[in-house]
């Protein structure tokens, strides 16, 4: 089935087929980012505690964020580049740098138990597949 065309895109622009959009989603995945910002949020008197329990309330405040200052990493996973912007309140700060490299360990931290997960989930695959075989052979015996 080919690929639909994007609502409001220029006809004449070619869309990406699906095998860029998965490669395109692999270079996402490669990429992890961390944020910090410092600003002044806007509460949200309509937030449900449903929306707080969700997490969506976190990304109402972020929407309702006024940024002042912010520090940005880029870090590539498979070369190791990292790739870092700040303005002058982080500059001048070290308290503030210091809290961006503990998220950026975080966040580290988190990709990794991630990956051992997802190995392990697979191998639970891998073993309920062969498992499932091996019953089906000594059954047809």
């Amino acid at each position: 089935m080919p690929d639909q065309p994007v609502a409001g895109a220029d006809a004449n622009v070619p869309q990406p087929t699906f095998f860029e959009k998965v490669i395109d989603g692999f270079n996402e995945l490669k990429t992890l980012r961390v944020s910090t910002y410092i600003g002044t949020v806007q509460p949200n008197t309509s937030l449900t505690v449903e929306d707080l329990q969700s997490g969506k309330g976190q990304d109402v405040a972020l929407s309702k964020l006024n940024i002042n200052d912010t520090m940005l990493s880029k870090i590539d996973m498979l070369s190791g580049d990292i790739t870092t912007a700040m303005t002058n309140e982080f500059r001048d700060n070290s308290a503030l740098r210091e809290y961006h490299a503990l998220r950026e360990q975080q966040a580290h931290d988190i990709v990794k138990r991630n990956v051992e997960v997802l190995k392990s989930v697979g191998k639970m695959i891998i073993d309920f597949v062969e498992d499932n075989q091996t019953f089906k052979k000594q059954k047809n015996q």
